[in-house]
This record gives structure tokens, sequence and C-alpha cells, in this order.
């Protein structure tokens, strides 16, 4: 018997976008890894869409690239009260090197819910990599 619904996006997300009709009986996990890009008129999209999931429904954000984890923290609506994040990537890079790399971070063993540890990574040279974002990506752990 299944546990949950998956749907897994990717491409672009934009008015061309078609958003699944999706039943809640069961939780909702949401995979972005694939996702590519986004613009404004898919980010309103995804809005709508999101926006029809009320309680008792329970949704869950999986492997959440960088610009996706942007459009969560400048447009309200993006992440709504039934919702949470499970995983994201954090983007990491060398600056001896100038290699970058994404890694992901998951609830439960990276963060819980607010604190954030990213593992350690090293470059192909050995060399620590470095968080290669602003304070402010963090923000939509804080919703």
């Amino acid at each position: 018997m299944p546990t949950h619904t998956l749907i897994a996006l990717s491409g672009a997300l934009s008015e061309d976008s078609q958003m699944p009709a999706v039943s809640v009986k069961l939780p909702i996990h949401i995979n972005f890894k694939n996702v590519v890009r986004l613009n404004s008129r898919g980010i309103k999209l995804w809005c709508q869409w999101i926006g029809q999931f009320k309680a008792p429904a329970r949704l869950h954000f999986e492997e959440c690239p960088a610009i996706v984890v942007k459009s969560f923290n400048l447009v309200k609506g993006c992440i709504p009260d039934t919702a949470q994040v499970d995983s994201f990537f954090v983007p990491l890079y060398s600056s001896p090197t100038g290699e970058r790399k994404d890694v992901l971070v998951v609830r439960g063993r990276d963060f819980d819910g607010k604190d954030v540890r990213v593992p350690e990574q090293k470059d192909s040279k050995g060399n620590p990599m470095e968080v290669d974002v602003h304070e402010t990506y963090w923000s939509f752990l804080r919703k």
C-alpha cells in the first residue's frame, strides 16, 4: 500500500508548465532535483497550484536546488503552512581551484528546521570548500 504521492518536477518552471492534479489522501512529496530554471510566471503558477493544498494535506519538498531555495526566500506563498522542506542543496566553492559543488543537506541529519550543518567537502586538490551563499539563503527555514 502506498505511503505517499511522489511528484518529480524537471526542466523549467514557467508559464508553459503543467502542474498535475493530485489527491490529498496521502502525504505529497515533491522532488525538485531536476528543476533547472524558474521565471516569474512559473513562480506565480507554482504559488497558485501549491496554494490549493490546505490542512490536513501534508507536503514534503525534497532535493531543492539553490534556484528553488532562492525563490522560496523571495516570494511569499512558495512554502505553504502545510509544507516542510525535507532536503535542499547548498552551493560550495573552492577559492584555490575555482571548483563548485552542490551538497545535499537532509532534515534530521544535517538540519533540524533552523540550524544547518553542511557536511565538510573537499575540492579535487584536497582543499576544504566553503559555503557559497549569503546569510539570507537560510531564511526559508524560519518561515
